[in-house]
Formats: structure tokens, C-alpha cells, sequence
């Protein structure tokens, strides 16, 4: 697959405007940073839209596994350090999430995580 380089080009700065300026329109972060891969994508396939899709999944897949250069899926291997990165990221915004639905968030953004009653005796 031959991949079209925009490496000296304005164009090369599409992808990231079109993500930025949809999450600010549009405030729905995630859905703009797709579309902003997604024309990334375009751009590097020459707006091939089959070849786009097939780009974009041997992405998804090198994520999680080593594809070898013979293209036998027996010697695929596991791509154990993004799978660990990913796996962090899982439980971090699991961690977010019960300190979120605790309170702990809306105490620390009060600024009532800061005052301890010990504070107000010795006053």
C-alpha cells in the first residue's frame, strides 16, 4: 500500500484543524477526534475511501498484536506493552469514575477536600 506523505504541505495540517474545530462547534470530543483520524486517514490514501478502511484496520489491529512481514497469522505475536498502556487507561477511568460518583470530585472542586475539622479547633 502506498501511502501519500504530506510532510511539507499545509495540507498536512487538515486533519488536526478539522479535529479541533469540530470539538469546539460540536463539543463532542470523542466523535471529532475520529473524524479528524478518519480524514488523516483520507489525506494519507490519496481520498481512497476502500483503501482508507483497510488503512485504519491494519492500524487498530498493530495495536494489539505484531503482525510478522510474511503475513502468517501463526506467527502473530502480542503487542504486550500497548495492551498493558491500554489496560492502565481502563482502570484509571474506572478509578475516575467511582471517585466521581463518591463525590470526591465535587468536594475537591468546593474546596471542601481541603478544610479538616481539626482546622476550625484551632481556630
Amino acid at each position: 500500500m502506498e501511502l501519500t506523505s504530506y510532510a511539507a504541505s499545509p495540507l498536512s495540517l487538515l486533519a488536526p484543524i478539522i479535529a479541533i474545530g469540530l470539538a469546539i462547534l460540536t463539543r463532542r470530543v470523542m466523535l471529532s477526534l475520529g473524524l479528524g483520524i478518519v480524514s488523516g486517514a483520507l489525506l494519507l490514501n490519496g481520498f481512497a475511501p476502500i483503501a482508507t478502511l483497510d488503512y485504519l484496520w491494519q492500524q487498530l489491529v498493530a495495536v494489539f498484536v505484531e503482525l510478522p512481514e510474511s503475513g502468517h497469522f501463526s506467527d502473530v505475536t502480542l503487542n504486550s506493552w500497548n495492551v498493558y498502556i491500554l489496560l492502565f487507561l481502563l482502570a484509571l477511568g474506572a478509578m475516575v469514575g467511582v471517585i466521581t460518583l463518591a463525590g470526591g470530585t465535587r468536594a475537591s472542586a468546593t474546596g471542601h477536600a481541603n478544610a479538616s475539622p481539626h482546622a476550625a479547633a484551632r481556630s
